[in-house]
């Protein structure tokens, strides 16, 4: 059973990796997607331009802004070096790990749930409940996910249970606690407490030593690498903008979290996580991982409130506890359910999670959050900016367009009225978005546009100045 188990988990992993790879090679643009890849694409641009120490180990952020970027644990910069090292720099090297990292989520969710002796048909179940929503869809592909974190809790999991432990699994429990370190803040958190729940259940032990030892490696690395890269007052002020003098209030933050967990999540799922989550904390066997995962999830977006009322992906990782509570009710009910009508329920909810996952992949999102901000990035990829141009000029609605800077090697700049009067027979192109034109760019400009893809534009500057002084 294990084998065919195995094989129908690698199969999900597949299918979902068969949906996101038409979108591998495509432009970089006005999304979350772009903007994430057009920093890191920065990154890596600068470390092979001007070597490791001049961009200070992939921080640089040149030329969008003159300054270092290393507010996050290095191991997503480190792996887009070695990346880029090895294929070279594009669209499709920059989403290598991501899509990578998405596939290796529903590998890794299903190994935890195994050591966590849940049934092979609860599993498939609780990796369909994960896989058939727009949140795993859409981000499931974007960085580095949540797999290091729920691989290093299946491993730790295991180590906890095996008095006598194989060398294979604990070099693997290392390396994973060494790179979870240094995946992210989260995945600092994780490690911590993963660490703390291994030593509780071994005590200081050789494994728990080296695990511990690893996880520390990774801490002191991260910190060594953000010191070198930025001064510590520049972080500090980075965490102060995050988590004070906010620009909101607490109910605007609760009513924009609730818009987008409704935009990514079906209703279906909306009802399910909380007898889930529930479950998941009642079961023995899964209350200590999946209290793990809700706890840094709800930590990292109610401590950095400032990044998760900008950014609609901060809570992914919600997913990953919500679909081992699944798992835990699908294992449950078969528990108690004759054996018969047990498989029948579970091929009639494999069979909606199908159908839901289908719906995703031939509605109307990927157009949404994928094919329309792409086009952005096709108008500034396949349009070379005027002569003696020295910014990306862009208007309302083109939000931190560092893939902009990569693709045109300028600095950007929000363009204003006042610009264009300075400069009103400047030949610079203009990055305008159409559906989101300032009450001062006349609804006619699309007229005169050099190339239009979509929403948007790109118009001489001069002709802009024309329309707006007229």
């Amino acid at each position: 059973m294990n084998r065919w188990g195995w094989a129908a988990v690698f199969l999900i992993g597949l299918i979902v990796l068969a949906t996101w790879l038409p979108d591998i090679a495509s432009p970089l643009g006005n999304s979350h997607e772009g903007r994430i890849l057009g920093r890191l694409a920065l990154h890596v641009a600068n470390f092979w331009e001007d070597g490791p120490l001049a961009s200070r180990l992939a921080s640089d952020l040149r030329p969008y802004a003159p300054e270092y970027y290393a507010h996050h644990p290095p191991l997503v910069n480190a792996i887009q070096v070695l990346v880029s090292g090895v294929f070279g720099q594009g669209e499709t090297q920059l989403r290598l790990f991501g899509y990578f990292s998405g596939f290796a989520s529903v590998i890794a969710m299903a190994a935890l749930m195994r050591v966590l002796r849940l049934r092979w048909i609860a599993v498939l179940i609780g990796l369909g409940v994960m896989a058939a929503t727009n949140f795993f869809w859409i981000y499931g592909r974007l960085g580095a996910g949540y797999w290091l974190i729920v691989a290093l809790a299946a491993l730790i999991v295991r180590l906890r249970d095996v008095e006598d432990p194989p060398k294979l699994l604990v070099v693997g429990t290392i390396l994973a606690a060494f790179a979870t370190a240094m995946l992210s803040w989260p995945g600092v958190m994780a490690a911590a407490l993963l660490g703390l729940w291994l030593l509780r259940g071994r005590g200081l032990d050789r494994p728990t030593v080296y695990v511990g030892l690893a996880m520390v490696l990774g801490v002191v690395l991260d910190f060594a690498w953000i010191l070198y890269a930025t001064q510590p007052s520049e972080l500090a002020e980075h965490t102060a903008n995050r988590t004070s003098g906010l620009g909101f209030t607490l109910s605007e933050f609760l009513v924009r979290q609730w818009r987008w967990l409704t935009e990514l999540l079906p209703a279906w799922y909306l009802l399910l996580a909380i007898p889930a989550l529930a479950f998941a904390l009642v079961d023995r066997r899964t209350r200590f991982p999946a209290g793990l995962l809700l706890a840094i999830t709800v930590g990292w977006t109610v401590g950095i409130p400032d990044g998760a009322y900008v950014h609609d992906f901060w809570t992914l990782m919600m997913l990953a506890p919500i679909s081992l509570g699944a798992a835990v009710l699908v294992d449950r009910l078969l528990e108690r359910t004759p054996m018969r009508l047990g498989l029948g329920l579970s091929l009639a909810m494999a069979s909606l999670l199908l159908a839901g996952f289908i719906a995703i992949v031939d509605g109307p999102v990927g157009g949404e959050y994928f094919d329309e901000p792409q086009l952005a990035g096709t108008v500034i990829e396949e349009t070379r900016p005027a002569p003696g141009q020295d910014t990306v000029w862009v208007t309302d609605g083109i939000p931190t367009p560092r893939w902009a800077s990569w693709y045109w090697d300028l600095p950007p700049r929000p363009l204003t009225p006042e610009d264009l009067e300075a400069r009103p027979d400047s030949s610079d192109l203009v990055l305008v978005r159409l559906d989101r034109l300032p009450d001062w760019i006349p609804a006619t400009v699309e007229r005169s546009a050099l190339v239009v893809e979509g929403e948007y534009a790109l118009v001489p500057f001069k002709v802009l100045a024309a329309l707006v002084g007229s």
